[in-house]
């Protein structure tokens, strides 16, 4: 866990903004997880480092993608961050003239793992498996990064626009944490495309 011995200290306000993350949750987080101890001004108010908010985002991506706060809140940041870069997927919709809709997913891979036919079919399986055979994606787009805020959501909206093709008018990519990973992303999806 990250130690509260940095230079620059930030109210819980400007860390609740910069991790997407309410005050109320951050402190919960603290007292029953024991996920960080944020260093105290003189009048006893928190404050974070900037270490303390890159870890908090990156916990909040685990909860995000699923994982119990209790059982990645005493993981190391590079713990947590092997954590968060597993495989780690979002879909979307595409317009399909047999079905009305497929489903197109767009995975990251764990680090080390290569994207090929026989990794594609293991995730259409899982799928399968877990879900039924009506959630196959109809394509898997592998990329290594998703396209996400700040804050680390997922923005959905552009990859819906990416799974129906329509490249053009993907609205403000500003709040994006990395905008080239759109173009990316872009690229990918063409070449899975043909």
């Amino acid at each position: 866990m990250p130690s509260a011995g940095q230079d620059k200290r930030h109210p819980i306000q400007v860390v609740a903004k910069r991790t997407g993350l309410s005050a109320d949750v951050l402190r919960a987080w603290e007292k029953r997880y024991g996920v960080l101890k944020p260093a105290r001004s003189e009048g006893g108010r928190r404050l974070y480092s900037d270490e303390d908010i890159e870890y908090l985002r990156l916990l909040r991506r685990a909860t995000v993608a699923g994982r119990n706060v209790g059982q990645v809140a005493g993981l190391s940041r590079d713990e947590l961050e092997a954590t968060v870069r597993e495989d780690e997927a979002a879909v979307a919709a595409r317009a399909d003239p047999l079905t009305g809709q497929a489903i197109v997913a767009f995975v990251t891979l764990k680090a080390g793992v290569e994207g090929s036919v026989e990794k594609l079919e293991e995730l259409r399986n899982h799928v399968a498996v877990k879900i039924g055979p009506i959630a196959k994606p109809a394509n898997i787009v592998f990329t290594p990064e998703l396209p996400k805020t700040r804050s680390g959501k997922i923005m959905r909206r552009i990859l819906r626009k990416i799974a129906a093709s329509e490249y053009d008018g993907l609205g403000d990519l500003t709040t994006l944490a990395e905008p080239e990973v759109v173009e990316r992303l872009i690229e990918q999806h063409r070449a899975a495309a043909r």
